[in-house]
């Protein structure tokens, strides 16, 4: 798991009885949040329970806990939180708590997983997704230092090929180095599904005791599946930027701006699709968070569509050139 300072920290906060008793374990989709939170409730010698948030037990109150609490008569709010909390805690003292995905939750669970770390009913270990909207109970979470917040972020890169020359049982040749960790940039999931990938495809293979890289980038099905899950639920707004970036990235944010609102490019920021950054005099720059963004929105474009959208880009940025001859 390559994650053995951060599970350490986890586990100490739940051995702890002074202070934060738990840990939030935070950072983009894939970079191995749910892995670590399992090993360090696996890692506790009492009782487990673990919850999930999920888009269709968010529609329900209390969805995420239904199968832990036994609370099915009508009640208040109040009532509820309360009875699921003695129902949760009765069968052992000594329990600690899993919650994965807590952007996800609805209302009353993110309530009560608030309850449950307020009252130290129990330790925690949860998960949240960066940007990703997160109820306010859950930040308070680490706002008002109840639990630690861990900050998991990828690979350097010095880590990513460790683990890959680990996996394949040989050094990895410098260029095919690089070129993986480019395309994964470090994130444990997307890095796996590169190699198995590049594996299956027999473009990753072992020459004169190195593994060397060779052909175009591969993308599992199941890595696709993974990123397309996230883009299809993206507003139409939001997609329309990824799609123009994908196909003429980088862009300027000036460009950019015209093409799509310019709070629909902020929206994008902060979910954390694309990233900004400022380039010599030229302005700030525009790019899509990840490489493989773009491969799966590009593979998932139909021919008309890509021509359409390179043609948008270009307009704009002839008429950008032009404006700036005019003034220079």
């Amino acid at each position: 798991m390559n994650r053995d300072d951060e599970l350490r920290t986890v586990v100490s906060t739940l051995r702890s009885r002074r202070g934060p008793w738990g840990a939030v374990l935070t950072g983009d989709a894939g970079v191995g949040k749910t892995t670590l939170a399992r090993a360090a409730v696996g890692a506790f010698a009492g009782e487990r329970r673990w919850a999930a948030g999920t888009e269709s037990a968010r529609a329900v109150p209390l969805g995420a806990f239904a199968h832990l609490v036994g609370v099915s008569s009508p009640m208040d709010a109040a009532s509820v939180l309360r009875a699921a909390r003695e129902h949760l805690v009765a069968d052992s003292a000594d329990i600690v708590i899993g919650v994965d995905d807590a952007h996800l939750l609805d209302r009353l669970s993110a309530t009560f997983v608030h309850q449950l770390a307020v009252n130290r009913i129990a330790p925690l270990v949860v998960t949240v997704r960066t940007g990703e909207p997160v109820p306010d109970a859950i930040t308070a979470l680490w706002k008002d230092n109840l639990l630690t917040r861990v900050e998991l972020p990828p690979f350097t890169r010095a880590e990513a090929v460790s683990l890959v020359e680990t996996v394949l049982g040989g050094p990895l040749e410098e260029s095919s180095a690089n070129r993986i960790f480019v395309m994964s940039e470090g994130n444990p999931l997307f890095l796996r599904h590169v190699v198995e990938g590049a594996l299956e495809a027999g473009t990753l293979r072992e020459v004169a005791g190195v593994w060397q890289l060779r052909g175009e980038t591969v993308i599992s099905p199941h890595l696709s599946t993974l990123i397309e899950s996230r883009i299809d639920h993206l507003d139409p707004e939001l997609r329309h930027v990824l799609e123009l970036l994908a196909f003429q990235e980088p862009l300027s944010l000036e460009v950019l701006s015209k093409l799509s609102a310019p709070e629909t490019v902020e929206a994008a920021e902060n979910a954390g699709l694309v990233r900004v950054r400022r380039r010599d005099d030229s302005g700030l720059t525009v790019k899509l968070a990840h490489p493989l963004y773009g491969e799966v929105v590009r593979a998932g474009t139909g021919i008309l569509a890509a021509r359409r959208l390179r043609a948008g880009c270009a307009v704009r940025w002839r008429v950008r050139s032009r404006i700036i001859r005019l003034h220079t």
